[in-house]
């Protein structure tokens, strides 16, 4: 049997990720919305919504365990290595205690046990700080990743959605998408697709963007994968 993990990521919380929202959940793409609380665009109704604990909500009944919320710090600091002891306190710490009061509803309470480094800056000092406060794993920027990560601390992801990725040389973010989680599937591992709700727009990435989830919906089909995002791993043979 082999282990197989396939999920979508958002970061920043623009109004764009409502929209990405409703063409995740056409598709089924189980998905983590990392949100940073001072800078972001969505009201606590939508980030309630998102986390599934809106009430009275029937598209939250409908996508039930499809998407999860994630902490991206208080203020999105541009480098978390250059923060004081006490103002990483207040950016980890703090984070993940004000996104659990904006989910909690009569509908639930939701435990925050993601995070993600702004930018994709961390050392030990930030590592530390993130498990101290109780998160279970942080997400990196770092990308062609196909593998279970060592440390879960350092989650690395496969894809950035953009055009303009150096690293990405003549090929396109969605050729290598494509290609990448053809091969988590064929010899097992995880795929991990990210954006930035503002960069699609900004960019002009819907239209590659939604045939790429079909192409994703198609391969998770393929395997009978579930779609939930808080599943550690699938087995397939």
């Amino acid at each position: 049997m082999k282990q197989v993990k396939i999920l979508f990521s958002c970061d920043d919380a623009s109004a764009d990720d409502m929209v990405l929202a409703e063409l995740l959940a056409k598709y089924q793409i189980p998905a983590v919305f990392y949100i940073p609380i001072k800078t972001r665009d969505l009201m606590d109704n939508q980030i309630r919504k998102l986390a599934g604990t809106e009430p009275n909500c029937d598209w939250c009944k409908k996508n039930k365990g499809l998407f999860e919320v994630g902490a991206h710090t208080m203020t999105h600091p541009e480098d978390m290595k250059l923060l004081s002891p006490e103002e990483l306190r207040y950016e980890v710490e703090e984070s993940k205690k004000g996104l659990e009061q904006i989910t909690t509803s009569i509908s639930g309470r939701v435990e925050i046990i993601k995070f993600c480094y702004p930018s994709g800056r961390y050392n030990e000092k930030v590592k530390e700080a993130v498990k101290k406060a109780g998160f279970k794993e942080a997400r990196t920027v770092k990308p062609f990743c196909v593998d279970f990560p060592k440390d879960p601390f350092e989650t690395h992801p496969t894809i950035h959605i953009h055009p303009e990725k150096k690293q990405y040389g003549d090929r396109t973010w969605k050729e290598w998408a494509e290609e990448k989680l053809a091969e988590v599937i064929m010899n097992g591992g995880r795929f991990e697709i990210w954006c930035h709700g503002w960069e699609v727009e900004l960019y002009h990435q819907w239209e590659f963007l939604e045939d790429f989830l079909i192409f994703m919906d198609e391969k998770m089909k393929d395997i009978n994968y579930p779609r939930k995002a808080s599943i550690p791993y699938f087995e397939i043979p």
